[in-house]
């Protein structure tokens, strides 16, 4: 793809997903994601995704800090941060092409669980919260997607509204500096510009859609993006 292509393809996706984050309380990463990695290839999307997401992260746990579930936090973060070094040898380790379709499957896969709503017993408790937070690192370092497994843990757990966006919001923060140590900082470059200038353009139109656009309307339009990124990805590979 040219440039000018990729630029505005970023700037609107990034907006696009700073404005599911800040709505719903989730969603930046299975848009983010997928498009960075389509337009800035698996490395450097990935690289991408991790440096922005704890930014909007920090902007959402000023206000939701008090929410926040430290044990349920503890107990998906470490096994994910544990198993973080293992998913980066693994996956590092492929052929870009490869790991550019695998990361468009992960994210069609992102998409199908969270809309199945699904509800699953191995999910439940605290063997279900390492076994979400290991699903977690390993979408993350495919495809940037991490937030599938932890919405669904969540959910068959009973946690709160509040809390799940808190709590969420925590482990990625959190996360992704974990990522940002392991993987480094992005190539600062035209595309990094764009994404940054999406995302802070999508974190101010937020305020102003805050109460004008309900949130479900803000679910399906995610669901829909991340799930059109995501097969590009799987059918076209990554840009190089």
């Amino acid at each position: 793809m040219a440039l000018e292509v990729i630029l505005p393809i970023l700037i609107v996706g990034l907006s696009a997903a700073s404005i599911c984050q800040v709505l719903t309380g989730w969603g930046f990463s299975l848009v983010a994601g997928p498009v960075l990695i389509l337009a800035c290839g698996h490395a450097a999307g990935l690289q991408l995704t991790v440096a922005l997401g704890p930014a909007v992260n920090t902007t959402l746990l000023f206000a939701r800090w008090r929410d926040v579930g430290i044990r349920d936090l503890l107990e998906i973060l470490l096994p994910a941060a544990f198993l973080a070094p293992f998913w980066v040898w693994l996956i590092g380790g492929l052929p870009d092409d490869v790991v550019a379709r695998i990361a468009g499957g992960t994210g069609l896969l992102a998409v199908a669980m969270i809309a199945s709503g699904v509800r699953l017993g191995m999910l439940r408790q605290q063997r279900g919260a390492a076994l979400s937070g290991a699903l977690s690192s390993g979408l993350v370092v495919a495809g940037g997607v991490g937030g599938p497994p932890l919405i669904m843990h969540a959910a068959n757990n009973g946690w709160p509204l509040a809390a799940t966006r808190a709590t969420l919001n925590a482990y990625f923060f959190l996360f992704g500096l974990v990522m940002f140590i392991l993987i480094g900082p992005p190539p600062l470059n035209s595309s990094a510009y764009a994404a940054g200038a999406g995302m802070i353009g999508g974190l101010v139109a937020s305020v102003w859609l805050t109460g004008r656009v309900s949130a479900s309307a803000v679910m399906r339009g995610t669901l829909l993006l991340a799930g059109a990124s995501g097969l590009m990805l799987l059918i076209f590979g990554a840009h190089t």
